[in-house]
């Protein structure tokens, strides 16, 4: 539903006010639904409990009176454009998922991979692990850092057919391992 204030965007605020009031449960009692979008909504005065218009038309009578230190319920719904991924093997959605918190499958690692990237990205800040590794001293763990980043770069050379480029990485690729492999070859116990 389009907001009726701007017929612009989706209206996912919902005012309930209360326009006459006979008494508690009373069947008599009338309700008023105002639906707005997020940006009407704040422009309006929602703080106080009403819309500015209707606020000052109110503010004299005695139902203003009854009611002004009575808080409004307030709705907000958040409807998404795009439709629901539902995981093909154990039919987790993706609404079920960001309730809980916990995926039901491996699968689910695929199907919403886009989702909790950017979860993981905005929990951790950052979309790489940057931590140590058990086990793994500083110094080692930079050195397979930077092999792992030549290989991926021979890689890229190669798929560009850049095979100059190939040719150099390649060779530096060899010399680092050659340099590493005192540090991390197995030793002779005898």
């Amino acid at each position: 539903m389009l907001c009726p204030s701007c017929n612009k965007n989706l209206a996912t605020v919902h005012v309930y006010e209360i326009e006459d009031f006979v008494g508690p449960g009373d069947s008599r009692n009338k309700l008023a639904i105002h639906h707005l979008c997020e940006v009407c909504a704040q422009g309006s005065d929602l703080a106080t409990g009403m819309p500015g218009g209707l606020m000052q038309t109110m503010a004299g009578s005695q139902l203003w009176n009854l009611i002004k230190g009575s808080p409004i319920k307030v709705q907000v719904t958040h409807q998404g454009t795009a439709p629901s991924l539902t995981c093909p093997e154990c039919g987790m959605t993706l609404v079920e998922l960001q309730r809980k918190g916990r995926v039901g499958c491996e699968r689910d690692y695929e199907v919403f991979a886009q989702y909790l990237t950017e979860v993981l990205a905005r929990m951790h800040g950052a979309g790489k692990h940057v931590g140590r590794l058990p086990g793994v001293d500083e110094a080692e763990a930079s050195n397979q850092e930077h092999l792992s980043d030549l290989r991926r770069a021979l890689e890229l050379a190669i798929r560009k057919e850049d095979y100059e480029r190939a040719a150099d990485l390649r060779d530096e690729l060899a010399q680092s391992e050659d340099s590493l492999e005192p540090l991390g070859g197995s030793e002779d116990p005898a």
